[in-house]
């Protein structure tokens, strides 16, 4: 039988090492944005233009798209890796009225990546503006070299194929 006193001796011994355990892990925390931009097409036009050292990574997507979800990770992760060569943007297709839902979707999968919302529902005015061949499938992705020479893709990305896109930029 335990006496009262090594029974409170045990409970405090065992939440000490959890806590001592908790506070040794490393949890791989991104900083995830609370605020998204909503931005103008000609905002968006003016941050493809503008000169950079970095190769430009602007992704289109919406919250109702899953590949568009389901490849989010494989661009932060491969932007990561090259994290001074590449500048990640993602690009919403969402109703200005679904932000909230942006920003939930955002927080819940830890997407770290500069996000925005355009504020443009004449799909059929900007689409080719970004690129002729653009039919309005997402997702979507524009790749802009150190040069200014932009590549279009309407397909989603293995983490491999876009490593491999990316890398064949330089």
């Amino acid at each position: 039988r335990l006496t009262l006193h090594m029974r409170i001796y045990s409970t405090c011994l065992c939440f000490s090492l959890i806590f001592l355990a908790m506070a040794c892990q490393t949890p791989k925390e991104k900083k995830v944005k609370s605020c998204i931009d909503v931005i103008s097409f000609e905002q968006l036009k003016s941050r493809i233009d503008e000169p950079s050292k970095k190769i430009k990574v602007i992704n289109f997507w919406a919250t109702w798209c899953k590949p568009c979800i389901e490849e989010m990770p494989y661009f932060e992760n491969v932007a990561e890796a090259y994290k001074d060569e590449v500048e990640l943007h993602f690009i919403s297709l969402d109703f200005v009225e679904d932000l909230e839902n942006v920003k939930m979707l955002i927080k819940k999968k830890n997407i770290a990546g500069n996000t925005a919302l355009l504020d443009e529902t004449k799909y059929d005015d900007f689409m080719p503006k970004i690129d002729k061949s653009w039919t309005g499938v997402i997702p979507a992705t524009l790749f802009v070299d150190k040069d200014g020479n932009e590549y279009f893709y309407e397909k989603s990305f293995s983490e491999k194929e876009l490593s491999d896109t990316i890398s064949g930029l330089f």
